[in-house]
């Protein structure tokens, strides 16, 4: 059997040795139009035997036949991604997780906020100009500093600043997006033709520039707001780049797509297929590249809007402009994302595409599979795994702090906290053994935990390396009666029928004059506490006082 390998090590040589006789004389683009299997098996053994990678030539015109390149299908190996997270520990324990602290925007003026139909800012003022009982959400996009919106109602275009003064931009308005430095924003308006056209709109100058026309509303702004993508489907379907100023540019041709994101240089596009043939493609330089099977739930993109990480049905993938493939990083039916340690910005008034503040997302993202909790690692991430409910552990509740990933879980009636050391996820307990875990809250920075132990009618609070200490007293045993605001930082819960909020000690509890029956958080928005009093009446707590909930 050995002599016949050695044989066949001979014959190939010599095929190899043909084929680079033939490739430097008939040109290497003969050889693998003749045969795309002699294509990969000359690169293959090029780069085995002589450590020679050869790269393909980018075709010219990719929109001349509309489909690009389609990668979507091709995997690649462990040692970059797995097939589950048993395959991620054994990456984990040969390259170790190295936190990376975020290049964050410093924004810290006024922000602004939105629940349900209301809007409020981060100073306590409330706008109920927009909230309709029968809208579960407002059609609003904002910057990624939350400094400045726009409102989309009933073709109204309004722009918003931080201190919720409202300005009537134009009407007849079809669709609308924020871009992500602010500043900026598109807009579209219907013509007598059934035309659109696309305007974008500098807030500075209080005025708007036409940069295209279009007779569909599939439109992105880049994130300094000088560019825009665009679908046409006059005669052809086309998507289209333009600059303020500049000519359009045809990027592709062939389907039916959406634009999610442009890059403000224009040179790369990431757009979604309408039509027969589903998924996300990436523009880049004259070169279009199909990067998954079908509609993605969900995707971000850094702030380049160069990287996406995006899903896919069973599958979480990442890709960056310029690969010739994207990287599955797990296979799973269903997963929930949590972005954390930064801001982000929604690409869209309704669809769930991010642009988050960053150039890695191994700072960013924790990934539930609604059994494993994870983040990522490494510029080209894989899945790094902070928490499982196979070891046991219950109520996790995972986030990215300051240095990296930060868990809360209960396991063996005991209440841990996990932190990252620089290699692996060292657990502290902060409650006794038997304690039983009743209900807790954590903060976003992950610094912070309030919880109730059973058959204890107490509060306690932990901040980060000291010890609990009692913060309220006299709570029923009603389970998940008390919440954590993000927006004051306090913990509120019911008492004998009344709200009361607390912080860090007994001193800083207030009540409020409000009957109470129980509390949550609203549906689709941010996490604002949601009360429900004793007539069954629903409303929302904004800075105080009680606003109608649907």
């Amino acid at each position: 059997m050995s002599n016949g390998k050695n044989s066949g090590g001979v014959v190939i040589g010599i095929g190899i040795a043909a084929l680079m006789v033939v490739s430097s004389t008939l040109g290497y683009k003969f050889i693998t139009a003749v045969s795309p299997k002699v294509d990969e098996t000359f690169n293959s053994t090029l780069k085995d035997t002589f450590g020679i990678e050869v790269t393909r030539d980018v075709k010219e015109n990719p929109e001349e036949d509309g489909k690009g390149t389609d990668t979507s299908d091709v995997e690649t190996g462990d040692d970059v991604a797995g097939e589950g997270p048993d395959s991620y520990q054994k990456i984990v324990s040969n390259k170790p997780y190295t936190y990376k602290s975020q290049n964050t925007r410093t924004y810290t003026g006024t922000t602004i906020h939105t629940t349900e139909t209301y809007l409020y800012n981060s100073e306590g003022k409330v706008l109920d100009r927009f909230y309709n009982e029968d809208d579960l959400s407002l059609p609003i996009s904002m910057n990624v500093d939350a400094s400045e919106a726009i409102v989309l109602k009933d073709k109204t275009l309004y722009y918003i600043d931080a201190d919720l003064n409202v300005k009537i931009i134009t009407e007849k308005v079809e669709g609308a997006g924020m871009c992500y430095e602010g500043g900026y924003f598109y807009y579209t308006t219907l013509s007598e033709s059934y035309m659109r056209d696309v305007y974008i709109y500098d807030v500075a100058a209080g005025s708007a520039t036409k940069v295209a026309e279009t007779n569909l509303n599939n439109v992105a702004i880049s994130p300094d707001g000088q560019t825009v993508a665009y679908f046409n489907y006059i005669t052809e379907k086309e998507l289209y780049t333009c600059k303020i100023g500049g000519e359009p540019k045809l990027v592709y041709s062939g389907l039916r797509t959406t634009p999610i994101t442009v890059s403000n240089d224009g040179d790369t596009v990431y757009f979604e297929s309408i039509d027969e043939n589903d998924g996300i493609y990436c523009y880049n330089r004259g070169q279009s590249i199909k990067i998954s099977r079908e509609y993605a739930y969900n995707a971000f993109f850094d702030r380049d809007c160069k990287q996406i990480l995006f899903e896919e049905p069973g599958k979480v993938k990442y890709y960056k402009a310029g690969d010739t493939v994207a990287l599955p990083l797990f296979d799973s039916s269903y997963m929930e994302y949590n972005v954390c340690n930064a801001k982000k910005q929604r690409t869209d008034m309704s669809l769930g595409h991010y642009i988050i503040d960053t150039d890695s997302f191994s700072d960013v993202l924790v990934i539930y599979d609604y059994e494993n909790y994870f983040t990522l690692k490494g510029d080209t991430p894989v899945l790094f795994p902070i928490a499982s409910s196979k070891d046991g552990m219950h109520a996790i509740a995972p986030t990215i702090g300051e240095n990296g990933p930060v868990c809360y879980y209960e396991k063996d009636c005991i209440l841990y906290r996990a932190d990252y050391d620089g290699t692996y996820m060292v657990e502290t307990a902060i409650t006794e053994e038997g304690k039983f875990l009743y209900d807790k809250v954590v903060s976003d920075s992950g610094d912070e935990v309030w919880f109730k132990v059973y058959s204890d009618p107490a509060i306690y609070y932990c901040k980060k390396g000291q010890d609990p200490v009692k913060v309220a007293d006299g709570l029923s045993d009603k389970l998940f009666n008390f919440k954590w605001n993000p927006q004051d930082g306090k913990c509120y819960y019911i008492k004998e029928g009344k709200l009361y909020s607390v912080y860090d000690s007994v001193d800083t509890t207030e009540s409020y004059d409000i009957d109470i029956k129980e509390f949550g958080y609203p549906h689709y928005n941010e996490k604002v506490i949601c009360i429900v009093d004793t007539s069954g009446k629903e409303f929302v707590l904004l800075s105080g006082e009680l606003y109608p909930y649907n």
